[in-house]
């Protein structure tokens, strides 16, 4: 009886010990950034960099040796309105994107960049995100970027590689999304916050049903044509809900005539994963000294 309980005692053990030293091998691959309210894990040979400000939380992923770069950036203030979300799209997610473009359009490269929209699950919800394809590094690549509001923080993701490493990049990108938890401090508090879909629209003149002409305004000097560009958000309706121009050396005057004829723009309503989307782009004015207001 004593042979058998000791037989026992030492299969269990045995079992305890391999189950110990499989936890903790798995647990080596693997290391868990847990700071400020961001909380993830991501593969133990990849290098974190922690670029954060006292405003925003930015952190550099990427891996000894290749061109693999995650970037994951949140302001610290919280997102309690619909205009917050935008204002954040506007200011991090489309800097990242044209970042992003010019790097894959490199003075010596010649292979078309290609953008489009697709749907992905990070954090339960499934969203869109835009995938870039061209070359980066002078070799063929992809990235791509999302946002999303989680408990009340906004969160940008990026992803860029060579394509030649996604064997090795795609599940260190799948750990981090599945991963991604947001702790804000009495978000119980604070009134729910629908999640918004924006996704990118590029150049939207062709795309409109209805797309009023601004005239050339009276006083102004002949100039020949003026060229406007106004970025745009359309709801879910089709309906401009924001339009601001662009930078660029145009005439002030130009400015609130163009914002005015994109706000009367109309369009037909977008949809992506199954849902009704908002869409971000760009409307062209050109203003022509020979079709003045009469």
């Amino acid at each position: 009886m004593k042979a058998i309980t000791f037989i026992i005692n030492f299969i269990f053990l045995t079992l305890v010990s391999a189950l110990l030293v499989s936890a903790q091998t798995s647990n080596d691959d693997v290391k868990i950034f847990d700071k400020d309210g961001l909380n993830f894990s991501y593969p133990s040979n990849w290098e974190l960099t922690d670029q954060s400000t006292l405003e925003m939380q930015q952190l550099k992923l990427s891996p000894a040796n290749s061109s693999t770069i995650i970037y994951i950036t949140s302001p610290r203030s919280l997102v309690t309105t619909e205009e917050q979300f935008y204002e954040a799209r506007e200011t991090i997610t489309n800097r990242f994107t044209e970042n992003v473009k010019r790097s894959f359009s490199g003075e010596n490269s010649s292979t078309p960049i290609t953008e489009e929209n697709i749907c992905s699950k990070v954090n339960e919800q499934i969203k869109p995100r835009t995938r870039i394809s061209g070359s980066y590094r002078n070799e063929p690549g992809t990235a791509e970027v999302y946002s999303a509001v989680i408990k009340h923080r906004f969160v940008n993701l990026v992803f860029i590689r060579n394509d030649k490493d996604n064997s090795e990049a795609n599940p260190a990108w799948q750990k981090i999304v599945e991963t991604l938890k947001v702790v804000t401090p009495n978000a119980e508090h604070l009134t729910a916050l629908s999640t918004y879909n924006l996704v990118s629209g590029g150049v939207l003149n062709g795309k409109a049903v209805s797309l009023p002409t601004p005239f050339y305004p009276n006083g102004v000097r002949q100039r020949g044509l003026i060229s406007v560009a106004v970025r745009v958000t359309i709801d879910e309706k089709g309906k401009v809900v924001a339009a601001r121009a662009q930078p660029g050396d145009v005439e002030r005057i130009f400015i609130p005539i163009a914002e005015q004829a994109a706000k009367e723009a109309r369009f037909s309503p977008s949809y992506l994963c199954g849902e009704p989307v908002r869409v971000t782009g760009i409307i062209i004015y050109n203003f022509d000294s020979r079709r003045k207001r009469k």
